[in-house]
């Protein structure tokens, strides 16, 4: 229920082993999450792909490092998780 989700400060939940477990899933494409993912923002890009009005997607706003509490180098080397995680995945 929404009251129960407002009860505690966005930060609470989204920096939660949970959502860093989510976060390392999608990018893992466990269970073909990522494959998805890129089908659906093709969809969006087909779409769209004549409209003058559009200039760009922000195709994953706000990115999560993976689960650096599993492995706390993501946090460490501001570098790791772009090059090794992020990058691979265009």
């Amino acid at each position: 229920m929404i009251q129960d989700c407002t009860k505690h400060p966005f930060e609470g939940y989204y920096t939660s082993p949970e959502v860093a477990s989510a976060f390392a899933s999608f990018y893992a494409n466990d269970h073909g999450i990522l494959d998805r993912f890129m089908d659906f923002w093709t969809v969006v890009a087909k779409r769209f792909e004549n409209n003058n009005f559009v200039m760009g997607y922000d195709i994953l706003n706000e990115p999560w490092p993976a689960n650096l509490f599993h492995d706390l180098s993501l946090l460490l080397d501001q570098t790791k998780f772009d090059s090794e995680i992020l990058y691979p995945l265009t």
